[in-house]
């Protein structure tokens, strides 16, 4: 995925595929709306402000061996 590939847009669920591997910074940026994230088994990587002003984003699904930035907020 590249930067702000879904900065605002209106989904509310997300399912990504096996063959996405990370989650770059600012991707999901100010999706109002979305609210669940389910990650596909191929995540390796979430970057801090992935879904930065997600505001109603309840939670991220993945693989506890998902690299997490120490930095990332939800």
């Amino acid at each position: 995925m590249w930067q702000y590939a879904f900065t605002r847009c209106g989904l509310e669920t997300i399912v990504l595929p096996d063959r996405v591997t990370q989650i770059i910074p600012y991707t999901f940026m100010d999706c109002k709306r979305l609210r669940q994230v389910r990650c596909g088994s191929g995540m390796r990587k979430i970057f801090a402000h992935s879904f930065k002003g997600c505001d109603s984003l309840d939670g991220i699904v993945c693989d506890p061996s998902v690299f997490v930035d120490p930095d990332f907020k939800m």
